[in-house]
């Protein structure tokens, strides 16, 4: 803490947390996630300082560091939920998934990470697809999930779900981990675009 004896400025301040507020100032600025080095060109804050600044926020939990190795808002990375999701138009991933999904009778989510759990966001079947708002709907079984780490759009989860009982043979399974994976690299490059 430092004294500053000038009228304009208040008579006790904490520098490190007008560092610190300096940085979250930048990063709602910020169109997109930004890297520690973009944080210092908009600060003005020496490396140092907004790297131990970025790990300290992230650890508190008001930044999320993608696997990119960049930064976003926490509350930014929901935000807003389902206006992002229609924005990624979900609905043209149908035809990769389509044919597992009329020959296993199963069901692909795209779910949001949040902490340990996870939220059924989206669901593609093989007649159609829709946005959810309540979860599952149905009891499901996990079958294959492929993660998707959408930068500033926020963590998640592209699973394939069959119903309790089905057995998928390991050709079916396949097919499945295959459309997956699909899906999400066309969901990655939809989000960086």
């Amino acid at each position: 803490m430092s004294v500053v004896a000038t009228s304009s400025e208040p008579r006790y301040k904490v520098t490190s947390l007008e560092r610190g507020l300096a940085v979250l100032r930048a990063m709602r600025d910020a169109d997109g996630p930004l890297r520690n080095h973009d944080v210092v060109s908009r600060t003005g804050l020496p490396k140092a300082t907004v790297s131990r600044l970025m790990s300290t926020l992230s650890t508190l939990g008001y930044l999320r560091r993608t696997d990119q190795g960049s930064y976003v808002l926490r509350d930014q990375s929901a935000r807003p939920g389902r206006a992002m999701l229609e924005g990624l138009r979900l609905e043209r991933h149908a035809p990769a998934l389509k044919s597992v999904l009329s020959a296993t009778g199963g069901a692909a989510y795209l779910e949001a990470q949040i902490g340990a759990a996870r939220v059924a966001v989206f669901r593609w079947l093989h007649d159609g697809c829709t946005l959810l708002s309540a979860g599952y709907g149905e009891s499901t079984e996990l079958a294959a999930c492929e993660s998707v780490d959408l930068g500033s759009v926020g963590e998640f989860v592209l699973t394939f779900r069959v119903p309790p009982g089905v057995e998928l043979t390991d050709a079916q399974l396949d097919r499945a981990k295959a459309a997956l994976l699909k899906v999400s690299g066309a969901l990655r490059s939809d989000a960086s675009a």
